[in-house]
């Protein structure tokens, strides 16, 4: 009896160690970034190789202040990952290194938990499935605002950061507010979440890269201005959209869209995002009315940033801006999301160095980090809610910590 009692104390306490029982906060230290939120997959413990058949499928948890993140699919059975923290300290990832990455065609990539991924490779990377990192859309007629993807952005609208780690609404959208309120739609959450409003209106696109748009009748509306820089140095996630706010006795205001998310991929040598593959940290859409009269604001785009020997985009990266809802109501669209922040840094040339056709929806090609439309309507006097601004795409140089990795011949 007291033998099994010893086993089920240790079996409670290395689950708790490893940040899986979930119910105390998670105590680590983080692996400091080599250069701004670039990691060095030499200084993280490197995993078996990972190899992804069609049909197969693979979970990433990025974790959460009372939960370490693990990798669960493709032959790793709850493997623990790494917490990364970016050189500012202003932001922290969830790290998964392995000594190589390839992923076919029809794999089933999830992403979930608070914080950004970073997938690491002491050899090359190739994707060729989804690797979804967006904010959530907003169904039609929902008052709830949608949450952010992993890694998007935490903290108090247009004043404070809270990425290290990010909180429980790092994000998320906000709610509606019906015509029985008499109070102020609150902004989204997120340093560029949209502003509320004390008046019949739609919501306010997130901002991120670009700024999000204003809801048609926002004139009480404050629009968050953009963050983080344009190197990615700091890789934030996106923000959420504010709810839309009605005095319709039908329907009250809905909800905002869900700010996209983060992700990086570095390898030693090559990373090829293959015809089919796809990386996306975009925002989500704003929620649509049907019988009344104002419609949720879209998420911002989040924050994608690659970093190898070769970039190879035979497929797309997207961390472009949630749309505004739009729907049958009366003249309330939303406003749509500002675009992400993309960076790659490569020995390649992508027309740089340095930022790319600032404020373009497609700085080059299979690259968008546009803004999203404004919402719109079907009612004879429409009033469509603003676009929101395109993102940034900045072209660097590989970085001199990816000269020192061992390269392997792959086969």
């Amino acid at each position: 009896m007291r033998a099994t009692t010893y086993l089920v104390l240790a079996i409670v306490l290395v689950l708790v160690g490893f940040g899986l029982a979930g119910d105390t906060p998670v105590s680590v230290t983080p692996v400091p970034a080599a250069s701004g939120s670039m990691c060095d997959p030499q200084d993280f413990r490197r995993l078996d190789p990972l190899i992804l058949s069609p049909g197969q499928s693979i979970t990433f948890f990025t974790g959460t202040t009372n939960d370490m993140p693990y990798v669960d699919g493709g032959g790793f059975n709850m493997v623990t990952g790494q917490v990364a923290e970016s050189e500012s300290g202003e932001v922290r990832l969830a790290a998964f290194c392995f000594s190589r990455i390839s992923i076919a065609s029809n794999v089933s990539i999830t992403v979930t938990g608070d914080l950004g991924l970073v997938l690491l490779s002491r050899t090359k990377i190739e994707l060729g499935s989804e690797l979804n990192a967006d904010g959530r859309n907003v169904p039609s007629r929902t008052v709830p605002g949608a949450e952010g993807g992993p890694g998007a952005e935490d903290g108090e609208s247009g004043v404070s950061y809270r990425s290290n780690p990010p909180g429980e609404t790092r994000g998320n959208g906000s709610d509606g507010l019906g015509h029985t309120h008499t109070g102020t739609t609150e902004p989204g959450s997120g340093r560029g979440g949209g502003g509320g409003s004390t008046v019949t209106t739609g919501g306010t696109g997130g901002s991120y890269g670009g700024r999000g748009g204003i809801g048609a009748g926002g004139n009480t509306q404050t629009v968050a201005a953009v963050y983080g820089d344009l190197m990615v140095a700091d890789l934030f996630g996106g923000s959420g959209a504010s709810g839309a706010r009605s005095t319709s006795a039908q329907e009250p205001g809905m909800g905002g869209g869900g700010g996209g998310g983060s992700v990086s991929l570095v390898a030693n040598s090559i990373i090829h995002v293959k015809a089919g593959g796809s990386i996306s940290a975009s925002g989500g859409a704003g929620g649509d009315a049907v019988h009344g009269d104002a419609n949720g604001g879209g998420g911002s785009g989040g924050g994608i940033l690659l970093v190898a020997r070769t970039v190879i985009l035979e497929g797309t990266l997207s961390a472009t801006g949630g749309r505004g809802g739009d729907g049958e109501g009366k003249y309330y669209g939303g406003g749509g999301g500002g675009g992400g922040r993309i960076a790659l840094y490569s020995d390649d040339s992508y027309g740089g160095p340095g930022q790319i056709n600032p404020g373009e929806a497609e700085p080059i090609p299979n690259v968008y980090v546009g803004g999203g439309r404004g919402g719109t309507n079907e009612y004879s006097r429409p009033s469509p809610g603003f676009p929101g601004s395109a993102g940034t795409f900045y072209d660097g140089r590989r970085p001199t910590f990816i000269e020192k990795g061992v390269v392997i011949t792959v086969l």
